[in-house]
């Protein structure tokens, strides 16, 4: 598992499935409860694929590094510690709960509950 967290960015793949899946559910017109949901699911099962690689003993893990305008000095770079997994765990657990809190509520207009559940899956 630990050949796979080196050439996957894990890290970057949870911070871009949520606008993805955000953008899918703004310009869906149905199902928009259940592409959130999926998208949500995905993220928690990534979560849990970085929980069974990550080692507490270790400091900063799953670094990914890249220079997006090196002439400037601006660059990428994210990681996560014991704090941070901590935090990604909670976040992907939560979201696919608050989403499915929301699945028996009946909303006169359908925009403001398909918009909600945008915001929901980009919030993460």
């Amino acid at each position: 598992m630990n050949m796979l967290t080196n050439s996957v960015p894990l890290l970057s793949t949870l911070i871009i499935l949520p606008i993805i899946g955000a953008i899918i559910t703004a310009v869906a017109q149905n199902g928009t409860k259940k592409i959130a949901l999926f998208s949500s699911i995905i993220q928690l099962l990534l979560s849990f694929l970085l929980l069974a690689c990550f080692d507490p003993a270790s400091g900063r893990q799953f670094v990914e590094n890249c220079n997006w305008v090196p002439s400037m000095g601006i660059s990428y770079s994210v990681g996560a510690d014991g704090i941070s997994m901590a935090m990604i765990l909670l976040t992907t657990v939560l979201t696919p709960l608050i989403i499915l809190s929301s699945f028996n509520r009946q909303d006169r207009k359908s925009t403001r509950l398909n918009s909600s559940h945008a915001n929901i899956s980009y919030a993460v």
